[in-house]
């Protein structure tokens, strides 16, 4: 792992690939050594003229695969023979992130707290 970047100031697809060439550049990390870009397969993030598409106008060379741990949470949520106790936690959690995406100020709280509780400086 290189850095922790916060992008709560602007998620936009821009500003995220700023922040990444930023790494980038900080790491002399050139477009040679860069391979794969993985994302969750959000629009914004996974589709051609997004995050992705910004990325391989700097990069070209790394090719995009959906992230194995997104994959993994999708097959065990909507497999068939899923235990119904998988099915609660993994609800409980979706429903957690959907309660502090709600909203900006409970996103921001916790992002404090876990930066607090990890001891993440700059976070």
């Amino acid at each position: 792992m290189l850095d922790l970047i916060n992008c709560s100031d602007d998620k936009t697809a821009n500003a995220l690939k700023e922040k990444i060439i930023s790494v980038c550049n900080n790491y002399n990390i050139g477009s040679q050594k860069l391979i794969v870009q993985a994302y969750d397969g959000a629009r914004n993030m996974s589709a051609p003229k997004g995050f992705q598409g910004l990325i391989k106008k700097v990069f070209p060379k790394p090719h995009f695969s959906h992230c194995a741990s997104h994959r993994f949470a999708l097959v065990i949520r909507q497999s068939p023979i899923a235990h119904d106790d998988l099915n609660m936690f993994f609800g409980t959690l979706d429903s957690l992130r959907h309660y502090f995406q709600a909203s900006p100020k409970r996103y921001s709280v916790l992002e404090y707290k876990l930066a607090a509780d990890l001891n993440l400086q700059g976070y």
